[in-house]
């Protein structure tokens, strides 16, 4: 078969030259709608570079004809030329040396090359071994690479890259999947899923976009290198006492490690951490919208690779306009059992041993500002128990306009002065620090939320400003995070965003010490002080025409001051992304 190969391939490469030739002729365009046999063609891979014709015939000889390339673009063929492919009685021709048999897809019953690529990585999947995959990519780049959005689309769901549409009820209240796809209406409030109502154009209200974990999480393994990294954490960190050079060596990873011991046996076993925020993806066109993505981190590997944006990935993109608040549980429904495989183990195979392995994965804590810590857990963080340190003993009081946090001496040590000043708050501070929740008491909590049901809610009640609840309300509902059986184990659930928290009293300092328009040194701060009995200095006077006025505050800065200290700021030269434009600040 091969040497019956060989010999018709002088022919046919002198005809494929002949024809580009008389295409690159002017004057000559028989070529154009001649019948071009290609039955010979049977090859692995293809150049599209030739300088004559021995240099293609050696080439051909070498390497074989590329298989993906039927229609000859390349060499002077238009798109409307008849091809004469193989019969269906004719022995089709092997690779150079080797007798496989292959067919040829059918186009007509939707069989084209997005489904072979789908074949082929399942192979890889299953099979544990290193297919052709990447060299069938590499030879068939032109023919593969799509030509519209739709079908980049397809390729990416085939190869495990895409996501899953999910319609929404617009009350948020349920998710129509898992016997409710060919729902039309919610089965909670009656009401359509489906923007004209009757469904005639099919239009979903809202639309949550779920990116499947797994797959992503396996393809970490295909690759070696990959596979060798998420390994570094144990075989190739060097852990330097009273140093934190990675998250394996802070206390929540190690005290993770002791309660699951066996988790932490396999150091392939991934440890992921959940990120969200709001943000508006329509800049100042629209300052109402909010969409709240959900990503997820690795930190097996190394400190250079876990930070890397590249190794972000994408969970949920949860839809606006509002922010789901407390209905944020019904959105992370698939993720959340997808964490519950994980936990128990998925096949997946190791290119770095060669074998396969039960992968496991287990979220240790969620990063997020503090807003968004009520949104994911569920925890009180308004009004006077918004302190998740101190629990049922808040530090919270009471001030004309608002409710402030001042009992901060209560961390400090019994015998230390400033528990006995009056200069902080007009009262001495003999109070111990707060105590924490216990496991038993927080599942009291939880347990008296379990009947509360996501949606809009039903003939609520809202507080006066000023009234405390009866008994302390830690929680607002039970986070579906709970249902995680390792989450009420975890040394530190939830990490806050430093970045917000230090924008926010870099702000507020800076408006007090340059005297700026926007600052929280106002005629309610300066009258608070008046009402608890503390700093005279800055109480408001009263002028001779029955006036009042704000003494100027001895830490307020002078012109001159003001700018030395702006020269002072400007000189200073941080790093690319590390600060903003001081003239957008400052007027």
């Amino acid at each position: 078969m091969a040497n019956a190969m060989k010999s018709d391939l002088p022919d046919a490469i002198r005809n494929i030259m002949q024809t580009n030739h008389r295409n690159d002729t002017p004057g000559i365009n028989e070529s154009r709608s001649m019948k071009m046999d290609r039955t010979w063609i049977r090859a692995t891979q293809f150049s599209d570079e030739f300088t004559s014709l021995k240099d293609v015939h050696d080439h051909v000889y070498l390497h074989g004809w590329s298989a993906t390339y039927t229609w000859w673009v390349h060499h002077g063929e238009d798109f409307d030329v008849d091809i004469v492919e193989f019969g269906e009685d004719e022995n089709v021709p092997t690779y150079l040396g080797d007798v496989v048999n292959v067919e040829e897809p059918d186009n007509e019953d939707g069989h084209d090359s997005v489904e072979m690529i789908a074949d082929l990585y399942t192979a890889v999947q299953q099979d544990g071994e290193q297919p052709m995959f990447v060299k069938v990519l590499e030879d068939a780049k032109h023919a593969l690479c799509p030509d519209s959005y739709d079908k980049a689309k397809k390729y990416l769901k085939e190869l495990g890259l895409g996501y899953e549409l999910i319609d929404v009820c617009d009350n948020n209240c349920v998710l129509f999947r898992k016997g409710l796809e060919k729902h039309d209406m919610c089965p909670k409030y009656k009401e359509s899923r489906w923007v004209d109502g009757d469904a005639a154009k099919w239009i979903p209200k809202k639309i949550l976009r779920y990116f499947p974990l797994i797959p992503r999480l396996k393809r970490m393994f295909a690759n070696k290198a990959t596979s060798e990294e998420t390994q570094w954490h144990k075989d190739k960190r060097v852990a330097v006492e009273n140093e934190m050079t990675h998250p394996a060596d802070g206390l929540a990873w190690k005290d993770f490690d002791a309660v699951f011991p066996s988790f932490a046996r396999d150091a392939r076993n991934l440890r992921l951490g959940l990120a969200t925020d709001g943000f508006n993806p329509f800049g100042n066109m629209n300052t109402t919208y909010s969409m709240w993505p959900v990503l997820v981190k690795v930190y097996n590997l190394p400190p250079w690779s876990c930070t890397a944006t590249s190794n972000y990935i994408m969970a949920l993109l949860i839809p606006g306009p509002k922010s789901p608040g407390k209905d944020f549980d019904v959105f992370l429904q698939p993720l959340i059992e997808e964490l519950l495989k994980l936990w128990e183990g998925v096949s997946t195979y190791d290119a770095f041993t060669g074998g396969k392995f039960d992968l496991r994965a287990a979220v240790l804590w969620c990063i997020h500002d503090y807003p968004a810590l009520g949104v994911l857990s569920g925890r009180i963080t308004k009004g006077y128990y918004a302190c998740i340190y101190c629990n049922k003993d808040p530090l919270s009081r009471s001030l004309r306009k608002k409710i402030c946090y001042i009992g901060h001496r209560r961390y400090l040590d019994k015998t230390h002065k400033w528990r006995r000043s009056l200069a902080f708050d007009g009262h001495r501070e003999n109070r111990g620090e707060p105590g924490k929740l216990s496991m038993h008491e927080t599942s009291e909590c939880l347990e008296k939320l379990k009947d509360v049901t996501p949606g809009k809610a039903d003939g609520t009640k809202k507080r006066k400003r000023g009234q405390k609840d009866k008994e302390p309300k830690l929680f607002s509902r039970r986070s579906t995070l709970w249902d995680l059986p390792y989450w009420k184990y975890l040394k530190l659930p939830h990490n806050l965003d430093v970045m917000h928290i230090e924008k926010n009293i870099c702000d507020a300092l800076l408006g007090i010490i340059l005297c700026l328009e926007k600052n929280t040194d106002t005629v309610n701060a300066r009258l608070d002080l008046q009402d608890m009995g503390i700093h005279p200095d800055l109480h408001l006077e009263e002028d001779e025409d029955n006036s009042v006025s704000m003494p100027a505050a001895w830490y307020s800065m002078e012109k001159e001051e003001r700018v030395a200290f702006c020269v002072f700021l400007k000189s200073i030269r941080f790093p690319y992304g590390y600060a903003s434009n001081l003239t957008r600040c400052i007027s």
